[in-house]
């Protein structure tokens, strides 16, 4: 297994810059490659300022990981219904840096721009993550990264959490959607849909008609479109969604940011805070996750709590998608045994990753 950790990507702001362009061509060497200050703070902070600033050879190398990856997204012979990826990083898990190195008020600074602190607050006062670091155990916490919430998040997230950067390029989403458009009448996937939701359906009392049945699955084709919405108005008036899936309010969930009211992460922020300007996607369901971990090849865990409530702790509505996602379709000798784990709070998901440990970081 590969781990990704700041020698790989090593800025907060690696993924801020267009992702339809290439870079341009780099003047200086790696050891020549010169800092630009972002903001006060890292004027009189030079860790802050490494942390924080933008290096001109991170635009390359994330551009390069992208194309690489995309590329390598394509039907293979262990199941040539299903779209996997076929790349040497594709056991890859992103590792946030030890921050604990870092001075108080400087490690505060750099985390508030990397980690979704009330998601992480969320889910550990439900006691749906982290309750194992107080019992002495060998497993590291886990850190939420700040994800974009445009429709795409469980793309987002998935990627950040393999490789620190944002699914910008739409490649693991083109490989699910691929997957579920190409997929022939009554294979294995539409039969495991059907019997999971008819698990579901006779939980609350409920019975499809064929005609359900079709209309049930063409609607989880559509929403695996790597299209974009027409517009944030007409997503938002969008009466197709269910309960659990994750809408484009996700969005407006990520201004709980305690730096900015946009959402920013290690892979990046997003191009523009203008709602006009913005692409959404239209969000995915629980199928989406077992289809994708499929095309990753590799268990999905996400931790999530099991009732949606309201901000007075009144339940509303039961929240399905924490849970193990195998992917059954691949026969296990071609998957990957290490999980990608996700969060799903507020209707957003978001990466889940370790930090390097040490003596100090384990103690905090």
């Amino acid at each position: 297994m590969h781990s990704y950790s700041q020698h790989h990507i090593k800025d907060a702001n690696v993924d801020m810059f267009d992702d339809d362009k290439p870079p341009h061509p780099l003047n200086n060497t790696s050891s020549e490659i010169k800092l630009r200050r972002t903001n006060t703070d890292s004027l009189n902070y030079p860790v802050l300022h490494r942390a924080l600033s933008t290096v001109s050879a991170n635009q390359s190398l994330v551009y390069n990981q992208r194309n690489a990856l995309a590329k390598n997204f394509r039907r293979i012979s262990v199941n040539d219904e299903i779209v996997t990826i076929d790349h040497t990083d594709a056991d890859a898990s992103f590792l946030l840096p030890n921050l604990y190195e870092l001075p108080d008020d400087i490690r505060t600074r750099v985390m508030d721009s990397l980690v979704d602190t009330t998601t992480m607050a969320t889910l550990e006062e439900s006691k749906r993550l982290n309750w194992w670091a107080n019992k002495k155990l060998t497993s590291p916490k886990l850190y939420p990264v700040l994800t974009s919430g445009d429709g795409n998040c469980l793309l987002h997230a998935t990627s950040l959490a393999m490789w620190g950067f944002h699914d910008h390029s739409l490649s693991m989403r083109k490989a699910l959607n691929e997957t579920m458009i190409t997929s022939k009448p009554n294979n294995s996937l539409y039969r495991r849909w059907r019997w999971a939701q008819s698990v579901q359906n006779k939980k609350y009392g409920l019975v499809f008609s064929e005609q359900e049945w079709t209309d049930e699955w063409k609607s989880l084709l559509r929403l695996s479109s790597a299209e974009p919405r027409v517009s944030q108005k007409t997503s938002s008036n969008s009466n197709n969604r269910s309960t659990n899936s994750t809408a484009p309010t996700d969005e407006m969930n990520r201004n709980k940011s305690p730096q900015t009211g946009t959402p920013t992460s290690v892979g990046g922020s997003t191009k523009s805070s203008s709602p006009s300007a913005r692409q959404y996607y239209e969000s995915l369901e629980e199928f989406h996750v077992y289809v994708l971990a499929n095309n990753i090849r590799r268990p999905i865990i996400i931790y999530s709590d099991t009732i949606l409530r309201t901000n007075d702790g009144e339940p509303i509505s039961p929240i399905e998608f924490g849970g193990i996602y195998l992917p059954l379709e691949i026969p296990p000798e071609k998957c990957h045994r290490q999980p990608v784990f996700l969060a799903f709070d507020a209707a957003h998901f978001s990466a889940l990753v370790p930090m390097e440990q040490n003596s100090k970081a384990t103690s905090k």
